[in-house]
């Protein structure tokens, strides 16, 4: 499943009725592609007001995610006919739409009857609508999660068959403990996208990933570094789309702080940070990043979450990825439909910035994926703080990466 611009969104709460057509205008200018609707609900919402939201999404390249209670899992095991009904209806009014991407089935099902209905939902919507995809949100890796939801099994295979029998068209699952403090938490987010990574590598549909752009219970406000590291490290083990949790505050409510768009309706800093990276990866790896699939990655330095160590001079593509201070990195392989090859090298640290000597074996071409967006082929000079030359055994790149920073290379 390709989408026509790389997939990046936000999880909507707001009500439909408290939404309106210009809004979409903030959404264009953070660089959001694809996202959640408002809550649009039957009977009660301004249907008006919906489609000419819908309207200034397609206007803007804006796929969107509808939010419809007839669309949600309830009942769709145990009553399937009325769950057929009722999601006929929303099709009605809204599955033609050109802006329309699918409907939201619904968030993390956590017992039993939760996940026979949420597979019945999947399966039915997709039956029902096979042009649409229908967006279920799975809970995260956790041991106790497991235990609760498949004793006996690993997650990733429980995940996988699953993913079988609701014909579902991608993976998506939230994680946040990255944002809190200290590498238990680091340790829990890469757990997480080495399990789910491995679900959709055996179902074959591509993986989301929902990260955290709010601040709230013990989980820090995301600094631009932190955004910029949240989503290249998910691109580098595999995602291929990034939805924000969330990106409007409505009221104030526990200790949520600094959304996007605050209370007042304003943009924050954290806005601001989320407009500058998501708009340079549009001009940069978005293009290419959309038609990549994984091959391999390897955490380089220290290994996280179940990822492998990268070993100097065991990689066919790589020998050697160095960095300054020990500091960690993810080095990953990638083709394209055409069967090229693409490597990224991104800094896995959320503080430190890294200079890092990376040996490309032999002496192939070497195009950097650049600003444009363009491919820049590496020859024998310096560019900007970067270098590039030949030396024994390979090609050697050197530059500096801030936290989270990804550079990507296309070889031949």
């Amino acid at each position: 499943m390709k989408t026509e611009r790389f997939p990046l969104g936000f999880w909507n709460y707001v009500a439909a009725d408290q939404q309106h057509p210009a809004d979409v205008q903030d959404w264009a200018d953070c660089g959001i592609t694809l996202t959640m609707s408002a809550e649009y609900v039957d009977g009660r919402s301004d249907k008006a007001n919906f489609l000419a939201t819908l309207d200034a999404c397609q206007e803007k390249g804006i796929r969107i995610i509808v939010c419809d209670s007839r669309g949600r899992w309830p009942g769709a095991s145990t009553d399937e006919a009325g769950f057929r009904a009722r999601f006929a209806q929303a099709l009605e009014d809204f599955g033609g739409h050109p802006a329309v991407f699918g409907f939201h089935v619904g968030d993390e099902p956590h017992d039993p009857l939760g996940l026979a209905d949420a597979k019945a939902a999947c399966r039915i919507e997709k039956e029902m609508a096979p042009h649409l995809t229908p967006f279920l949100n799975h809970l995260p890796f956790f041991p106790h999660i497991v235990d609760r939801l498949c004793p006996g099994r690993t997650y990733d295979a429980f995940l996988a068959e699953f993913a079988q029998e609701a014909r579902l068209d991608m993976f998506s699952y939230d994680c946040y403990a990255q944002m809190n403090e200290g590498d238990a938490g680091v340790e829990q987010y890469f757990a997480n996208l080495y399990t789910f990574g491995k679900a959709a590598h055996q179902a074959g549909i591509p993986l989301w990933n929902t990260v955290l752009s709010v601040g709230h219970f013990k989980y820090r406000c995301p600094s631009e570094d932190d955004l910029r590291w949240q989503l290249f490290t998910s691109l580098a083990c595999g995602c291929r789309a990034i939805m924000w949790f969330f990106f409007y505050m409505r009221e104030p409510h526990v200790n949520y702080r600094i959304a996007p768009i605050d209370e007042h309706g304003e943009r924050t800093a954290t806005y601001t940070s989320m407009s500058r990276i998501h708009r340079t990866f549009l001009k940069r790896e978005a293009e290419a990043m959309n038609g990549l699939t994984l091959d391999r990655v390897f955490h380089v330095n220290r290994a996280y979450g179940g990822f492998p160590l990268f070993v100097e001079y065991t990689d066919p593509l790589v020998a050697y990825v160095r960095t300054s201070d020990h500091t960690p990195a993810i080095y990953s392989v990638y083709h394209d439909e055409a069967g090229r090859t693409y490597f990224s090298v991104v800094n896995n640290s959320v503080k430190e910035s890294l200079h890092v000597d990376t040996l490309v074996r032999g002496e192939p071409r070497i195009f950097r994926v650049d600003f444009g967006p363009r491919e820049t082929e590496l020859t024998d000079v310096q560019w900007g703080d970067a270098a590039f030359g030949r030396e024994e055994g390979g090609s050697r790149i050197s530059t500096w990466l801030a936290p989270g920073q990804m550079e990507l290379y296309r070889v031949e």
